[in-house]
């Protein structure tokens, strides 16, 4: 994790990164086991490779978690876009 996205208020939190393999590790790892098994095992797992990838969804999980969700009608809009705008006049200009 970069250091821009890590949580400025982390003092003394155990960096998680630390103890996770790095993804280009774990492939070479892979592909070093793989040198050594025979034609027919390595045909297996090219198919179940390519069954992933075609049953990968293709939008991430929080995509469709949204298109998933409720939508809004014209005239909920509208009152919506209303309230807004009271709420930001209220801002601009309190009463009190």
């Amino acid at each position: 994790m970069s250091e821009a996205k890590k949580h400025k208020y982390q003092v003394s939190e155990p960096v998680s990164e630390a103890y996770q393999i790095p993804v280009e590790k774990k492939v070479n790892q892979f592909l070093e086991m793989a040198q050594g098994l025979p034609q027919s095992a390595l045909q297996e797992i090219v198919e179940k490779l390519e069954q992933l990838i075609r049953n990968k969804p293709k939008g991430s999980e929080f995509s469709s978690f949204l298109l998933k969700g409720p939508f809004m009608s014209d005239s909920q809009l509208e009152e919506f876009k209303s309230q807004r705008k009271s709420t930001n006049l209220w801002r601009e200009n309190p009463s009190f």
